[in-house]
């Protein structure tokens, strides 16, 4: 009977015993669960400082970005800006020069117009010359029967000879030169001035006009402009056009003013 009743008692006690020791389990299961919990809540939290880090600095860098982009809009708009002026400007100084020199066709025109008395003696000085000079264009004659026949030359090569004839003030061979060159349309603008400069160092101002006018209105670029409107303003004065030789001077010295014509022609109102 005492031995079935320690039995119980200690059956009792073991079961005491496991109950206690299945409720400490099971306290520390969940000490352990919410040590990970609070773990795992603090790497979340660090995972999210340091994506709020990587946010952080792309913002920046996007913030940067955006300045930058402003700065090169910004630059790019006042380079273009300079250059829109620096064309603008240049556009203007080029409708400036082209005025005058419209204004010096246009006086050619009217000076083609001017007949005076010096014309009318130059005429006939040259007329004595030319007799005088017969005689002396016979004794050539025979050298001329074995010069080379032109018309049957390439157009480079006429140029070249009639250049080269001028050159060597052979203005009569020249002339012949370049009115072939003329009748051929090669080059005819240059032709033009060269036939007037022929006329203008014969002292035949009033013929050497027609032919600048001409070279001018077939093109008004060439590198001998400036001589050009100078000599035409000169021929003007031999005439006794003073009104369009001013005007010659005046488009002169505005269009080519870095010209060693425009720094040795006069000034004039």
């Amino acid at each position: 009977m005492k031995f079935h009743l320690i039995l119980l008692a200690l059956l009792g006690a073991s079961s005491l015993f496991g109950a206690e020791t299945s409720a400490f389990k099971s306290k520390a299961a969940q000490n352990e669960a919410i040590s990970n919990a609070q773990s795992d809540i603090v790497d979340a939290k660090q995972n999210i400082e340091g994506l709020q880090s990587v946010v952080g600095g792309l913002s920046e860098a996007n913030q940067k970005l955006s300045i930058r982009i402003g700065d090169v809009e910004s630059a790019l708009k006042d380079d273009i800006s300079v250059q829109i002026e620096q064309i603008k400007k240049s556009q203007a100084e080029q409708s400036e020069k082209l005025d005058k020199l419209t204004e010096a066709v246009k006086a050619l025109g009217a000076a083609m117009g001017a007949k005076t008395k010096t014309e009318k003696t130059d005429k006939k000085r040259d007329s004595k010359q030319e007799e005088k000079k017969s005689s002396k264009e016979q004794t050539k004659s025979v050298a001329k029967e074995n010069a080379p026949d032109i018309t049957k030359m390439e157009p480079k090569a006429v140029l070249d000879l009639a250049d080269k004839a001028y050159k060597d003030k052979k203005y009569s061979d020249a002339k012949k030169a370049f009115a072939l060159l003329l009748d051929k349309n090669y080059k005819p603008a240059y032709a033009n001035f060269m036939l007037g400069e022929i006329a203008y160092h014969s002292k035949q101002y009033a013929d050497a006009i027609p032919y600048y006018r001409a070279s001018v209105n077939l093109y008004d670029k060439g590198n001998y402009m400036p001589k050009l409107l100078y000599h035409t303003a000169i021929s003007c004065d031999k005439i006794g056009d003073t009104a369009n030789a001013n005007k010659f001077y005046a488009a002169l010295k505005q269009a080519y003013p870095d010209s060693a014509e425009a720094k040795v022609a006069p000034t004039r109102n």
